[in-house]
């Protein structure tokens, strides 16, 4: 068994939904205009989970494997 000693798990807390980010695309995700210290930080094989806000009910709302970086 391998590990990667990189592996990172990210908190992504929706506080605002004004449909600009995240932005889900043709299965894509895109945190083009928003978080920027897990869109610098994050690598491949990296995951994000996103919650809603107390206004949302802080639900779970997508998983994402983050396959490649732009």
């Amino acid at each position: 068994m391998t590990t990667n000693k990189s592996l990172k798990f990210y908190i992504y807390k929706m506080t605002v939904d004004s449909g600009g980010a995240p932005c889900v695309f043709r299965g894509t995700l895109s945190l083009a205009i928003c978080k920027p210290a897990i869109r610098s930080s994050c690598t491949v094989g990296n995951w994000i989970f996103g919650f809603g806000s107390k206004k949302k009910c802080e639900k779970l709302i997508y998983i994402a494997e983050i396959r490649s970086k732009i």
